[in-house]
């Protein structure tokens, strides 16, 4: 049950970061990677 629970809680993150990157690589309009260069 530990082992079930822990490997959902990781599909869980990984979709979450998944959108969030996506969405923030959008907002923002440059790489995947929010460096503090400014925008191009």
């Amino acid at each position: 049950m530990d082992v079930n629970k822990g490997a959902t809680g990781l599909v869980v993150v990984a979709i979450i970061m998944a959108v969030v990157w996506g969405g923030l690589s959008m907002y923002v309009g440059v790489n995947p990677f929010f460096l503090p260069t400014g925008v191009h």
